[in-house]
């Protein structure tokens, strides 16, 4: 049996084009919305959970039951969430999926990663702060303290106790700052740090909310080892009248008169009384300033000198002589 189309005239072949168009048309309509839905099943389809925010825990408790395949993909920390918080997913809340999609998740890690402490002193409050976020690491607590420097980081802290640059922290920990605020109003007597260790300069310092300066160490200084044997600005406005006598077992300096007059008390046991106070006026100093200190570092001068040693007994601190003089006066006075 034989089929043929007719076409013996220019319309008939147009007509034959036309119904070819409309049935080739009509298979894909087919195809595409009937056939594939029918093989893929599309019929059946699940939203996606809205699972941002969720702790990790929670969602993989209840996976099984979730109409969608869960994937922890990557972790990123961030200090606005919890750790272990689920942070973004992929395919996002509500959308449309077949059964059984994977859904990818980051999450915010449950041990935060370290990072390094930055070096926050010398900058300006407000630097420092931009370095923290930086950084991953929160701002704690901002103490302000008399200094010259104002506005400027003087220390940074973790929990009381100074962090140093380089440190390794995790993120997301709260760093405290020590803030200048300025010299403040108020003058009083420049502390007498001499006959002092370090470490007990630094806490007299501290309680009057001064700064310590710059440390300098001195291998050839006679003076007590280990012990502060000059400062700048220096504790009494003059000490020309006065030379050094020794050093008492505490490497306090001991001062006696350049020049001993006629009537004085020098040749006996109370010859330390010749000592003028009147003209060993303190220094002022205001909160926030800084002193500068030199420390002995010449292990062969001992704290108690024998060459001196006759003379520990005799004469006494200046420090504590103005005490005494003070005390004495304050008696007298009706």
């Amino acid at each position: 049996m034989k089929f043929w189309i007719k076409t013996n005239s220019i319309k008939q072949v147009v007509i034959h084009l036309l119904l070819a168009a409309v049935s080739f048309t009509l298979l894909l309509v087919l195809f595409f919305f009937y056939l594939i839905p029918y093989i893929a099943r599309q019929d059946e389809v699940a939203e996606v959970p809205r699972l941002t925010g969720a702790s990790i825990d929670s969602v993989l408790a209840v996976a099984g039951e979730l109409p969608v395949k869960v994937i922890i993909q990557d972790s990123s920390f961030s200090t606005e969430y919890k750790p272990g918080t689920v942070l973004s997913q992929y395919p996002l809340p509500g959308t449309q999926v077949k059964p059984g999609r994977k859904v990818y998740l980051t999450i915010c890690p449950k041990e935060p990663p370290l990072t390094q402490m930055p070096k926050l002193t010398g900058l300006s409050y407000p630097t420092a702060i931009a370095k923290l976020k930086s950084n991953q690491l929160e701002l704690g607590r901002i103490r302000f303290e008399p200094d010259i420097a104002i506005d400027i980081v003087l220390e940074q802290e973790i929990d009381g106790k100074p962090i140093p640059p380089g440190t390794p922290i995790q993120m997301g920990t709260k760093v405290d700052l020590v803030v200048g605020s300025g010299i403040g109003e108020e003058e009083f007597d420049v502390p007498d740090l001499t006959g002092l260790t370090l470490e007990e300069a630094e806490a007299v310092l501290k309680a009057r909310s001064l700064r310590l300066g710059i440390v300098r160490y001195d291998e050839n200084a006679q003076a007590p080892y280990q012990r502060i044997f000059k400062q700048n600005p220096p504790a009494f406005v003059d000490l020309s009248q006065y030379e050094l006598a020794g050093y008492d077992k505490h490497g306090k300096p001991i001062y006696r008169p350049v020049k001993v007059r006629s009537d004085s008390l020098l040749s006996g046991k109370g010859h330390s009384k010749g000592l003028d106070l009147n003209k060993v006026p303190r220094n002022k100093i205001r909160p926030g300033e800084m002193i500068d200190i030199w420390i002995s570092n010449n292990p062969a001068y001992s704290v108690f000198n024998d060459t001196l040693s006759s003379m520990m007994d005799e004469f006494q601190p200046i420090d504590s002589l103005i005490k005494k003089d003070s005390s004495r006066n304050k008696k007298i006075t009706p």
